[in-house]
């Protein structure tokens, strides 16, 4: 039985997929075990994807839709080690 549970505002932070990734494996790790930070999590997000769909849609230029369709089908560029 799963006795500590992350803070609330770290799981909200996890299903809007802010926190950095060794914080969002951890927490993904514990999500999958506890029922309870799941369910806390899918509220989560369902909050948010309300919010989205509440916002009016915003129109986009027909160049500014292809270059970004274009810029899809380019390699990942692996993110810099910070020194």
């Amino acid at each position: 039985m799963i006795a500590h549970h992350p803070p609330e505002d770290l799981l909200a932070q996890f299903a809007a997929g802010t926190l950095p990734m060794p914080l969002a494996l951890a927490i993904a790790a514990h999500v999958e075990l506890c029922p309870e930070c799941r369910a806390s999590v899918a509220a989560s997000e369902a909050v948010g994807g309300a919010m989205l769909e509440a916002l009016a849609p915003v129109a986009v230029s027909a160049s500014a839709r292809s270059a970004v369709l274009a810029r899809l089908d380019e390699p990942a560029v692996p993110a810099r080690a910070s020194t």
